[in-house]
């Protein structure tokens, strides 16, 4: 027994041991998780795995370092193993793992688990997106020739992104070391700490800015204003040469502005008022009026991991209070890198919206109240199952360039050129219900920011606008005299025509009207009356050029004296009840027929059911336009 016990006692102080030791690397890894040093974690926690050890915890610990770190494939393993084992995850982990397998381009897969995130947390907000849009695969992958993308030749073996276009050149960020010593690395990735540089349109050698804007640490994504004399640019929360980190120990981005003096000096260098130690603000751009700033920011308040706000430029130069853009562009996720294009049109990245996976590129318009309407992914032709972000665009609108990690790059991001190959202008013919085409009916189209107007010519042609992108929702409104109006909603796409037919105008079937009807010996008006002549009202109200005529009617029982006198009164009885509503009685015209013109045969033709009696004691309306 003496030497059972023990082996029994040994294996169980070398089992105790082992979870101590297991533990003290778990917290070890949790300890460099936290401060977002993914890439020990990673070692540390697969160590951990290796011999063994699992948890759903564990599981979405190296899944979130690998997908932070743009390894969704691998973060895609992990994440799974996190769904066999947990019975319901955090929204977040649905949804950052079907963003990691549509990198594997594993599409319905993915669908399946966007369908589960709708079903387990209704109120999410990409839940909501999918479930509205389960199509979105189609219209992004429909103009996947729409774009032109080239590789630029300024890009390193390094990080390179954030393109930005001033007059001359075109200013971006990038981790290339251009110095005679090696630059700093960053802890979270062992990657170079990244400056801006500028090259110009011919992409010859880029250069770096001066170190009055670059710092030993991070500076990215600077914005010139239009006359060149001031620079808005990102860069880490540090004193001189020491980084400040917020009460939870973690460093934050802040925005910074400069001036440019004429002897090409940097003066006047100072951090944003909205600026933080406690959340991070970055990725500064201006609306084309420079009057209001956009940026990103992880502040309080928002609605997910990164959003996008606004702020006032006032005349004084100082700021209003940011406000959040809302649900219409922020999601749970990231939403990061906005541009405004000189056609005032707002593009962003984000990982929340429907698309390809990681970051995709997005457009929206947006009004002078910060009004957000029509967010549409930019399709597969620049966007791609990787991450694709900080688009940046000439004055034309049709070109420009933006950043991407996807496959057969230079660096780990790269910069590309974009062009648009599928512009349209919207053409087509409008006819009449026998087939005629229409002269001079008129077609107006309207985006969010501007209205087009034109009439067909003597053939029913037209044609409008300027060139729009494919894929552009546009509202479209058609109108001839005589003829009931269209209004309806187009997408724009090349070669398309856009023919309509206009059926001719009946305001009676416009407005729905019915006849009314009255008992028999009656002239009241019923409550089945009332709500039809309530529609005559309403109509009347609002459209002073017209008047309406009533003529009332009864059926042949009786003397036709008699029944001429009721239709009277049925006819007065009418035009009292709309008079009552505010409708002047020299806009109504009321006329009793008595039995002069029957609803049915059946008084001629043979005997008539009681059914058939009521459908003779009625008011007809005509409604005529006067001017």
């Amino acid at each position: 027994m003496k030497p059972c016990f023990f082996i029994i006692v040994f294996l169980s102080l070398a089992f105790s041991f082992g979870l101590k030791a297991q533990d003290k690397k778990l917290k070890k890894a949790d300890k460099v998780y936290q401060k977002f040093d993914y890439v020990k974690a990673i070692n540390l926690y697969e160590g951990i795995a290796s011999r063994g050890y699992s948890s759903p915890e564990l599981y979405k610990k190296l899944g979130n370092s690998y997908y932070y770190m743009a390894k969704p494939e691998q973060a895609a393993s992990w994440y799974q193993q996190l769904m066999e084992e947990s019975e319901k995850p955090e929204a977040n982990y649905y949804y950052r793992y079907a963003q990691s397998l549509k990198a594997g381009r594993q599409f319905n897969k993915a669908n399946s688990m966007l369908g589960e995130l709708a079903k387990n947390y209704p109120n999410d907000i990409r839940g909501k997106l999918y479930k509205e849009n389960p199509l979105y695969l189609e219209r992004i992958f429909k103009d996947s020739s729409k774009y032109t993308v080239s590789h630029v030749a300024f890009n390193s073996p390094y990080s390179d992104y954030a393109p930005s276009i001033t007059e001359n050149n075109i200013v971006f960020t990038s981790a290339r070391d251009t110095g005679f010593l090696a630059k700093n690395v960053q802890s979270w990735n062992y990657r170079a700490f990244t400056d801006i540089y500028t090259v110009n349109d011919r992409g010859n050698r880029a250069t770096k800015l001066p170190k009055k804007i670059n710092s030993k640490y991070n500076e990215s994504t600077a914005f010139f204003t239009k006359n060149g004399k001031k620079v808005y640019f990102t860069r880490n929360n540090a004193d001189k040469k020491k980084l400040i980190n917020g009460n939870d120990n973690i460093n934050r981005l802040q925005i910074f502005q400069a001036d440019v003096m004429e002897n090409g000096e940097w003066a006047n260098l100072r951090r944003l008022p909205f600026s933080s130690d406690e959340y991070s603000v970055a990725h500064p751009t201006l609306n084309t009026e420079e009057t209001v700033m956009f940026f990103v920011s992880d502040m309080p308040g928002g609605k997910g991991m990164s959003d996008i706000y606004a702020v006032t430029i006032n005349t004084d130069g100082s700021y209003g209070e940011p406000t959040n853009l809302g649900a219409q562009i922020n999601t749970e996720s990231r939403e990061s890198f906005p541009y405004i294009s000189p056609q005032g049109k707002l593009y962003f990245a984000s990982d929340g919206q429907p698309g390809l996976g990681g970051f995709d590129i997005f457009s929206a318009e947006i009004d002078g109240q910060l009004q957000i309407q029509n967010v549409a992914n930019l399709g597969a032709g620049i966007n791609s199952p990787q991450d694709d972000f900080s688009i940046t665009m000439y004055p034309d609108g049709k070109s420009g360039y933006f950043a991407s990690n996807r496959k057969g790059g230079t660096g780990s991001d790269d910069i590309y050129m974009f062009a648009n190959n599928c512009l349209s202008t919207i053409t087509g013919n409008i006819a009449n219900n026998q087939g005629s085409m229409l002269e001079n009916a008129m077609v107006v189209i309207s985006n969010h920011k501007k209205t087009y107007r034109t009439t067909t010519d003597t053939q029913g042609n037209y044609m409008l606008g300027e060139n729009f992108d494919c894929g552009s929702q546009l509202s479209l409104h058609i109108e001839k005299e005589g003829f009931l109006p269209i209004d309806t909603v187009i997408e724009t796409g090349s070669g398309k025509t856009y023919n309509f037919t206009l059926e001719t105008e009946s305001l009676n079937e416009r407005l729905a009207l019915n006849e009314i009807y009255f008992g028999f010996d009656k002239s009241d008006v019923t409550d089945n009356a009332k709500q039809e002549l309530d529609k005559i009202v309403a109509f009347l109200t609002d459209n002073k050029g017209y008047r309406l005529e009533i003529a009332s009617y009864t059926d042949r029982i009786g003397k036709a004296s008699y029944n001429l006198k009721l239709s009277q009164q049925r006819a007065q009885a009418t035009a009292n009840y709309l008079i009552s509503h505010g409708i002047s009685a020299n806009r109504i015209t009321s006329q009793g027929k008595g039995e002069a013109q029957l609803a049915t045969k059946c008084f001629t033709e043979g005997p008539c059911n009681k059914p058939t009696y009521k459908e003779n004691r009625r008011s007809e309306f005509k409604l005529i336009k006067t001017n």
